[in-house]
């Protein structure tokens, strides 16, 4: 007797496995500077509903294949409108009378998105070009927390762009990691340490401000790390925990800098 294979169902669920690093730091970060307001928390959940609707929206424009789009299609559809249903007035209850300057905080974040989406449509969402765009947008997506939360737009600014910088950072190590791998001439070990150290000289220099001085310090120990004692393929996920680790203690030290 045939017995047919029994294929899984399609997760919805984003595939980006380092994006629910990226994003649940970002708003960790924001809510920790905000605490206690409860927009910033309705903000931060309408972001996790516009991460939650990314995969079925993906997958009805037909980016995961005609056949996940043809066998998919309800749930998608399903997933896509519940997302909705709860976005639209969450946003409307965040973002009601708020005045124009603190509104435009979420253009930074929906255009990295933007662009974001057009590198998976156009399938270059794995490129550099790719990752380090959406490692902007996850980073920005702290923004419109922190303003909705009551700090100053400008101020604000400042821990968004520290995430942005830490996250790129971690980008280039795993690309150079993964280049030295396959023996590729590109993206050398040595780069992603060189750019540590001179994010944390250049911050510190600047800032005068410890805490924020030593924000990119730990994926620095992490680039040391990786160009002294490369990792093997075997030990991808170490590299992947240690980064997400170094992120997060990089996120508390620009949470410090702002207390």
């Amino acid at each position: 007797m045939a017995t047919g294979a029994i294929s899984k169902p399609l997760s919805l669920m984003p595939r980006e496995h380092g994006a629910y690093a990226q994003l649940g730091i970002s708003l960790a970060m924001a809510l920790a500077l905000v605490p206690g307001n409860l927009r910033a928390w309705g903000q931060a959940l309408a972001t996790v509903l516009v991460f939650l609707a990314s995969e079925p929206m993906l997958v009805l424009l037909g980016r995961r294949g005609e056949e996940p789009k043809r066998t998919s299609a309800m749930p998608a559809r399903r997933r896509l409108g519940i997302c909705l249903l709860l976005l639209v007035p969450l946003l409307l209850w965040v973002w009601g009378g708020s005045p124009l300057r603190q509104a435009l905080s979420l253009f930074p974040a929906l255009g990295f998105g933007a662009g974001l989406l057009g590198l998976f449509l156009a399938k270059r969402e794995h490129s550099i070009s790719g990752e380090l765009l959406a490692a902007a947008a996850f980073s920005f997506a702290s923004l419109p927390v922190l303003v909705v939360g009551g700090m100053d737009p400008f101020r604000a600014l400042l821990p968004a762009l520290g995430l942005a910088a830490l996250n790129g950072l971690g980008t280039v190590l795993v690309r150079s990691f993964l280049a030295s791998l396959k023996r590729a001439a590109g993206w050398p070990r040595l780069l992603p340490v060189l750019l540590g150290l001179i994010l944390t000289v250049g911050v510190g220099v600047v800032s005068h401000s410890w805490p924020l001085a030593l924000a990119p310090l730990p994926l620095t120990v992490v680039a040391v790390w990786a160009w002294l004692a490369p990792p093997r393929a075997v030990q991808l996920r170490r590299v992947g925990w240690l980064l997400t680790l170094a992120t997060a203690l990089g996120a508390l030290g620009l949470v410090l800098a702002r207390g």
